[in-house]
């Protein structure tokens, strides 16, 4: 018989999801488990995850969290068991569970010996992994995969629920930006676009999204430190800010994209924003220069004191003489000033921090 407390748990989870750990405590009582996960994983990785039992150092392992999202484990799941949960018996042999390093590794010296799990498809794109695991008191049998089916179709209505919140957050979070004029973007976890206002869209084609909606950006050193910073993000490895600068066009200023990672309940194991991208316009400010290279490209008081100086036509001699500084600070100083805004020469440098236009590299 079915427990309406935990259809209802299951649907308020959704919603807020810090429930769900509670709902893999209750899920784990129906089939005698003793630990509960739910994650979604992408080719990017895992992304979010709840847990219940002694399982959450599972997760902080690098290697284990490759070795679940590589299983074929959860491939035969979507092939052989569509539509339900099914154990591990039920989808790998002995010999194979034997040699699964996840097993191996990771699950027999944490003391679990045996698993039954689902995957479910969401509308992202993403696979929705829910998964319970037991000691050594044997593997699940029929009626504890029963009791468990009794609410998976709960658990993909509310994944199907948590996306279409999670999309409109999104696009409420974007046009929110809008209205104060500022170009923004909604990203997931492998870098496609949740949603993007028009001021962002108009960015085009510094700015890009390819077929499968991923965000690019049209250099390819900008595109990479974009991908780094998504992938940080995605992976909770990003503690703050990442500021990456874009050459200026005709006719159009330089650009810094500060890709802010999302955090807590603002995001959860269906929704999937991994990182909020707004753009800002890099001209020559009214506001004191150093103060707004803070915001600009994360720079120490240091930083942004010699890169004010070098905007203002000094040298590195004069700002180590001003300063009371050797000149060899003053160079190691400005290669980190040159880093964090993308720039390979002090020329360019000058040129992006004063509005002008950035030339364009080959290749």
């Amino acid at each position: 018989m079915i427990n309406e407390d935990i259809v209802s748990e299951i649907y308020e989870s959704a919603a807020f999801p810090p429930l769900w750990s509670s709902v893999l405590q209750r899920l784990m009582r129906l089939c005698d488990a003793d630990a509960g996960v739910l994650h979604t994983v992408n080719d990017a990785g895992i992304a979010h995850h709840a847990t219940a039992g002694p399982v959450a150092e599972l997760y902080a392992s690098a290697s284990a969290r490759e070795l679940i999202r590589r299983s074929v484990r959860v491939g035969r799941a979507l092939t052989q068991s569509p539509a339900g949960f099914a154990s591990d018996r039920d989808l790998a042999t002995e010999s194979e569970l034997r040699e699964d390093e996840l097993y191996s590794r990771h699950l027999r010296p944490l003391g679990f010996h045996f698993a039954v799990g689902t995957v479910i498809a969401v509308p992202t794109g993403d696979l929705l992994v829910m998964g319970f695991l037991r000691g050594e008191d044997g593997p699940f049998d029929r009626h504890a995969v029963h009791r468990l089916n009794t609410y998976r179709r709960h658990i993909a209505r509310a994944a199907l629920v948590a996306h279409r919140l999670g999309l409109r957050a999104a696009r409420t979070q974007a046009e929110a930006l809008a209205t104060i004029g500022i170009p923004g973007a909604v990203i997931d976890g492998a870098g496609r676009v949740l949603a993007a206002n028009h001021e962002f869209e108009q960015l085009a084609p510094r700015v890009r999204f390819d077929a499968a909606g991923r965000l690019s950006l049209a250099t390819k050193e900008a595109d990479q430190l974009l991908h780094a910073a998504l992938t940080a993000a995605a992976a909770g490895a990003a503690e703050e800010v990442n500021s990456i600068p874009l050459a200026g066009l005709e006719a159009a200023p330089p650009l810094v994209l500060h890709v802010v990672p999302v955090r807590g309940v603002a995001n959860d194991i269906f929704r999937r924003a991994a990182a909020l991208v707004v753009v800002t316009a890099v001209a020559m400010p009214k506001a004191p220069l150093r103060e707004v290279l803070y915001g600009l490209f994360d720079l120490t008081p240091a930083e942004a004191r010699v890169a004010a100086a070098l905007v203002r036509g000094g040298s590195v001699e004069s700002v180590a003489a001003a300063t009371g500084v050797s000149t060899e600070t003053v160079r190691t100083q400005l290669k980190s000033v040159m880093a964090k805004t993308g720039t390979n020469r002090q020329t360019e440098l000058v040129l992006l921090l004063s509005g002008a236009q950035l030339p364009e590299r080959s290749g």
